[in-house]
């Protein structure tokens, strides 16, 4: 890999913006997960002002509003998914600067080919609402 992130046509994005989801699409360059498109419901989310926040926030730290019980198994099973493909299918607790308690959030995620390149996509929903019955 030449260090290049690839970077989403405006039809691809305009496509995973209209979904009812938070998506996220991802890149290994040169051993790091690096974030290529953030749709406004993963902003809203994860509690970002600004897709440049977001990005910067990912590119230092994938995990860092994770819980600290969950951070190392869902570091495990993502360097498994980019590894060896492994199925990512997650569920974890997440706490963004907006929200007083943890949710419960799930992830899935899928690899792609683009242009020569694997590109992780992943869609995140929150389950809290669902665990508290509501």
């Amino acid at each position: 890999m030449n260090g290049a992130v690839y970077k989403l046509t405006s039809e691809e994005q305009q496509i995973l913006e209209n979904l009812p989801n938070a998506v996220g699409v991802f890149q290994s360059v040169d051993g790091k997960m690096m974030p290529v498109f953030l749709s406004g419901q993963f902003l809203k989310l994860f509690g970002y002002d600004s897709g440049e926040q977001a990005m910067e926030a990912l590119r230092r730290d994938l995990y860092h509003d994770i819980h600290p019980d969950d951070a190392a198994r869902i570091a495990e099973r993502g360097y498994g998914f980019e590894r060896d493909d492994t199925e990512y299918d997650v569920i974890y607790r997440n706490r963004n600067k907006y929200q007083p308690d943890y949710h419960i959030i799930h992830a899935v995620g899928r690899h792609v080919w683009k242009d020569g390149r694997r590109l992780s996509y992943f869609i995140y929903t929150d389950e809290s609402r669902i665990l508290n019955g509501e």
